[in-house]
């Protein structure tokens, strides 16, 4: 068996304009255990698995450090919380034709899929989902929209574009890609 390392995901505001807070990474990180590892979203529903390249065996809050790039609304999310990633290990067969694509820097990139319970704005003072009646926000006008209530993870794709912008394929068997 090979072991494939990778940054799943992190809580600053994605390429979609969502993050999962700090707070909600323990929880995610646990769904994500004995989950598959697959390519483009399946449907986890009708999904084939066929798809299927691997299995995640851990997944765990790090603390590293931020990217160098961040935008206003990252720094400011930084300055009030850290900079945290999940970062999993990935189970795969030896013989996986995915392992030479990551070795040459290729199909590097990831996302998952998870289950949440409900949206909330930046700094939600109601502590409602973002489409009640008792929130005083336009959904449409915020600058970003929070994941709050992870119910479980579905998978880790390889994909083209991940919203997460450091998620990817940091390493096989210990060594960097």
């Amino acid at each position: 068996m090979t072991i494939v390392e990778a940054i799943a995901t992190d809580n600053l505001v994605s390429r979609n304009e969502a993050r999962y807070p700090a707070a909600e990474l323990p929880t995610l990180a646990r769904y994500l255990v004995n989950k598959p590892a697959s390519i483009n979203h399946p449907n986890a529903f009708r999904g084939s698995v066929e798809d299927e390249w691997g299995t995640i065996i851990t997944a765990e809050v790090q603390t590293t450090p931020p990217p160098l790039d961040l935008s206003a609304e990252n720094a400011a999310i930084v300055a009030a919380e850290g900079y945290f990633q999940i970062r999993v290990k990935i189970s795969c067969a030896d013989d996986v034709a995915h392992l030479d694509a990551f070795r040459k820097a290729l199909r590097l990139r990831v996302s998952i899929s998870a289950i949440y319970s409900y949206m909330r704005c930046p700094g939600c003072k109601c502590g409602e989902n973002i489409f009640s009646r008792e929130c005083v926000n336009d959904f449409w006008t915020l600058p970003y929209y929070e994941r709050h209530g992870v119910t479980d993870a579905l998978e880790i794709s390889l994909v083209s574009v991940p919203a997460v912008r450091s998620a990817c394929v940091v390493s096989i068997d210990g060594e960097p890609v």
